[in-house]
């Protein structure tokens, strides 16, 4: 309604000429952000005194002093003292021409600035935090310190598939050796530190690469139908990609190979591993050992790697 000359006008004669019921006439305060009360007159006033002013100060106009200062600490900044001496009318001017005083374009200048800055440091320091959350396991239990041994234990069982994968021409790599390795420090940065289950060389595309070899045992009944699961889904997943642009192609192309490639800045990766402490953990290895590839390798408590038609289950990460 505001700024619309026709309808006020209409709405002046309308209340010269006393023909506008109180559920209007409140109807019209609610619409312009005015409180009716009871008395009739006040709320005639009120709309009167409203329609008298100019758009850009209509606003204001019925606001007391208190609220005007306090909008005046909003657009302009500033303690209440600063205001206090100012009387109302010098209160209304400014906050009715808002818009060009230069206090407030800087205020709001450096307001957007102040938000940028704080967004980034934000998504910044939630992204360090879970990083660091991720790299913490839960505490182990009596019988999850049971599962772990037993892990440790199938980590050569796992090793020694992976050979023999690889000579059956089920990996779309050669790997020609694999080493147990013990804690290593990352040359020149010697604070970070990691232990892969195994260092292994590799011919991939052509090259010759040493890769970590990370060995996950799903030992339980449930983990174990949990992984399962995950391997017809991601057999699924990858019968649906008629072409990736994510993973590499390989001589061997029958359905009993299982081994695929995922770079980690892939929309799919978290696909393949939907853990973030296992994630965290690939990263990690890749980081300090400068590694361009890490092998994750998926088994059950019998040490084989899991295993059904078409499953890439076991799987091997690029960091270029």
């Amino acid at each position: 309604m505001s700024g619309d000359a026709g309808v006020e006008e209409q709405l002046r004669h309308r209340i010269s000429c006393n023909n506008l019921d109180n559920d209007e006439l409140k109807r019209y305060l609610d619409k312009i952000g005015l409180r009716a009360v009871k008395e009739r007159k006040k709320n005639i006033e009120k709309l009167l005194k409203w329609l008298d002013e100019s758009p850009l100060r209509r606003p204001y106009v019925l606001s007391t002093k208190g609220k005007l200062i306090d909008e005046c600490i909003t657009k302009f900044g500033g303690k209440k003292s600063s205001y206090k001496s100012s009387d109302m009318e010098s209160l209304i001017q400014r906050l009715s021409t808002y818009q060009t005083d230069p206090t407030y374009i800087t205020l709001q200048n450096r307001r957007v600035h102040d938000a940028e800055s704080t967004s980034d440091s934000f998504l910044h320091t939630s992204f360090l935090k879970q990083i660091v959350k991720s790299s913490f396991l839960p505490k182990l239990t009596a019988k999850g310190k049971e599962y772990c041994k037993m892990g440790h234990n199938l980590e050569l069982p796992f090793a020694q598939k992976l050979l023999q994968h690889s000579k059956e021409g089920l990996t779309i790599f050669q790997v020609e050796d694999i080493y147990r390795v013990g804690l290593v420090g990352k040359k020149d940065e010697m604070y970070a530190k990691a232990s892969c289950d195994f260092v292994a060389g590799i011919v991939i595309a052509g090259e010759k690469q040493l890769v970590g070899v990370e060995c996950k045992a799903r030992v339980t009944p449930r983990t174990h139908q949990r992984e399962r699961e995950h391997a017809v889904f991601l057999s699924r997943f990858m019968n649906l990609c008629t072409s990736s642009t994510t993973s590499y192609s390989s001589s061997a192309t029958s359905s009993a190979e299982l081994y695929t490639v995922i770079c980690v800045d892939s929309e799919d990766f978290h696909l393949y591993v939907d853990s973030s402490h296992v994630a965290v953990q690939l990263l990690h290895q890749a980081y300090v050992y400068s590694f361009k590839y890490v092998l994750l390798l998926v088994g059950d408590a019998s040490g084989n790697i899991i295993q059904g038609a078409s499953e890439k289950l076991k799987m091997c990460f690029s960091f270029n």
